[in-house]
């Protein structure tokens, strides 16, 4: 009997465990894991999400499982309210009472070392678990997902370089997609790359040329397929003449060929010619047929200055290159090159001038309101030019006078007049001079000391300008130390004295000036005699008295 009860219990706990593998399957059935994503492709360096959402009918509250990213990077981030026990193992999370819905997100990037293709993510090792830690899901239910990672192709489709025989293209710009090139050459190589390394480049290479206009393509494909065309269109012209060189070379004065050898290696002449030949014409002739004269610098007569003179024969090639030939022609100059004043008269007043001064200062009268300059040339070519002025009271000017010598050279004279004030300008004395003295007159000053050389008793004076002066000189007789001469000057704006000091030697004996030592002389002989008169009247009176 008791034996017949403990098998009915094992038989019924065999039952209830039977009835709760059945009850889990059944419900494990209806739970599971996914993944929803926004898109199954993703660019390299871009990034993409994926929702994980679980599907239950049973009470959950703990979900693990780990990620296999096929070279991908993943985050996962989980949904609100959830506790994240992740370790880099895998994902583990918790959550009283989890229904259907999403639990987390996948954060996908594809890195920039990634290959293109299909990549599968693994959801793997999920464990799914109630409260009692009942696991309701088994292991081997992985959530797969195929990602497709894209390349970012570039479509950079321009070219860095365009060359025609290794040389880059005149006016070459990567957006300037037609350019236009003559040669003379029928073999070409044209020569491109492109701006961007995965870039493709079709169309260069060598190339023969017919004669007349040639058009080429040069196609660049970007990595993602895109196109640019750029077009050359090549004129192949003959080749033309490059000779610009003379064949011969003569000048000639009137019909006389002057004494000159064309050296067909040189460009540059120097030529001597004599002053009398004051023109010439240049003759030449061209190596080539096919080259011509360019216009004002072909044969032609021309005229020579005297020195220096360079003119140029220029020749352009069938091919339009230029080449010059230069003639340095100078002609001796056997002009004048004098170019001083020999005379200068600034309102009545003569101007001293030396060879080496070209600046004056010349004083003149009050009543003079505007300049008289009279100039003369030492040399009677020279040419000498001015400008008169009205004057104001002091200092006017400078005034120039410009003396041009015969052969062109200048020299200029710089010329300040000083009017003089109504009270400076009475008697304007020009000179003194007397003669066998050099007498230092100065216009401003009135006295003067001077030393006689001889014994004369006069001096011969002179006074000048002469015309329109009246003077007098007095106290100029039997001169000696000590005597004062006086020249009296008058004209019309009144009168001037001007004082001269006589100084002279004085003779001596024994040191003595002899007039002091006359009177001295003179003097003892009197007192001499006057004591000898004394003495024989009294020795009288005493011969008398005896």
């Amino acid at each position: 009997m008791k034996r017949k009860f403990i098998n009915r219990i094992i038989i019924f706990i065999l039952i209830m465990f039977i009835l709760n593998i059945m009850f889990i399957n059944v419900n494990a059935e209806g739970t599971k894991l996914s993944l929803n994503c926004t898109t199954n492709e993703v660019l390299v360096l871009n990034s993409i999400s994926c929702h994980v959402n679980i599907e239950t009918d049973v009470n959950v509250n703990n979900i693990s499982f780990t990620i296999e990213k096929d070279g991908l990077d993943i985050t996962f981030m989980e949904a609100t309210d959830f506790t994240n026990n992740s370790t880099s193992n895998g994902i583990s999370l918790h959550k009283e009472n989890i229904t259907s819905g999403k639990i987390g997100t996948l954060e996908i990037n594809a890195p920039g070392n990634i290959s293109e293709g299909a990549k599968t993510i693994v959801l793997k090792n999920i464990i799914i678990s109630n409260s009692d830690d009942d696991t309701i899901s088994f292991n081997g239910a992985d959530v797969v997902e195929t990602i497709n990672v894209i390349s970012n192709k570039s479509n950079n489709n321009y070219l860095k370089d365009l060359t025609i025989d290794d040389k880059t293209i005149t006016g070459f710009n990567k957006d300037k997609e037609e350019y236009n090139i003559t040669v003379n050459t029928n073999k070409i190589t044209i020569g491109a790359s492109s701006e961007h390394e995965k870039a493709q480049v079709d169309g260069v290479g060598e190339k023969t040329l017919a004669v007349g206009k040639n058009e080429y393509s040069i196609t660049v494909t970007a990595e993602n397929g895109t196109l640019k065309t750029y077009r050359i269109n090549i004129t192949y012209e003959i080749p033309k003449s490059s000779d610009n060189t003379l064949k011969t070379l003569e000048l000639y004065y009137s019909d006389e060929k002057i004494d000159f050898t064309y050296d067909k290696t040189k460009t540059e002449f120097d030529i001597n010619v004599e002053a009398g030949i004051d023109k010439l014409t240049i003759k030449s002739s061209l190596n080539d047929e096919k080259a011509r004269y360019v216009k004002k610098y072909e044969n032609r007569d021309v005229e020579l200055k005297y020195g220096k003179n360079r003119f140029e024969i220029r020749i352009l090639a069938e091919n339009n290159d230029v080449k010059s030939y230069f003639l340095n022609i100078v002609r001796e100059d056997d002009r004048n090159s004098n170019k001083t004043l020999s005379e200068l008269i600034i309102n009545d007043e003569k101007v001293s001038l030396s060879s080496s001064i070209f600046e004056y200062r010349v004083d003149v009268r009050y009543k003079y309101i505007r300049s008289d300059i009279k100039a003369t040339a030492t040399d009677e070519k020279a040419k000498v030019s001015f400008t008169n002025i009205d004057l104001a009271d002091g200092e006017n000017g400078p005034i120039i006078i410009t003396v041009t010598a015969e052969n062109g050279e200048v020299q200029e004279y710089k010329i300040v007049i000083n009017r003089l004030s109504e009270a400076e300008s009475k008697v304007v004395l020009q000179n003194i001079t007397i003669d066998g003295y050099d007498f230092p007159f100065d216009v401003n000053v009135r006295n003067y000391n001077l030393k006689l050389i001889g014994n004369e008793k006069a001096l011969k004076i002179k006074v000048s300008p002469e015309e329109n002066l009246e003077y007098v000189i007095l106290n100029n007789e039997n001169l000696g130390n000590g005597s004062t001469v006086i020249i009296r000057v008058t004209d019309d704006d009144g009168e001037k004295s001007y004082t001269i000091n006589i100084q002279k030697d004085v003779d001596e004996i024994f040191g003595i000036p002899t007039n002091i030592f006359c009177y001295g002389v003179f003097g003892f002989g009197v007192i001499s005699l006057i004591g000898s008169i004394i003495y024989v009247v009294i020795e009288n009176k005493k011969r008398r008295s005896k």
